[in-house]
């Protein structure tokens, strides 16, 4: 037996790349039914995943904010409960 091993490393351009590759060429032509489509719009494939990551990551952080706004805001409402408790001890020690 021989042990052959294949080192080959091939890269497919995949489905999305080639619908860009296709949307661009479109694009490019003079005539044709994305002749006016803005460039933006035919790059969306390319830089939409990347926004909606960007926005989901902006949400989570107001979120986390928020809650520890609102957890410093309980906090400082149970100390003023504590002191306030404590001083009506001390008085009736007195």
């Amino acid at each position: 037996m021989s042990n052959s091993t294949n080192n080959s490393n091939s890269v497919a351009i995949g489905q999305l790349g080639l619908m860009i590759l296709f949307c661009t060429l479109l694009t490019l032509k003079t005539a044709g039914p994305l002749a006016e489509v803005s460039w933006w719009v035919i790059t969306l494939p390319l830089w939409a995943s990347f926004a909606l990551i960007a926005v989901v990551g902006l949400v989570l952080l107001a979120l986390i904010g928020l809650t520890q706004l609102a957890l410093r805001r309980e906090r400082k409402k149970m100390a003023k409960k504590i002191a306030k408790a404590r001083a009506a001890f001390e008085e009736s020690i007195r």
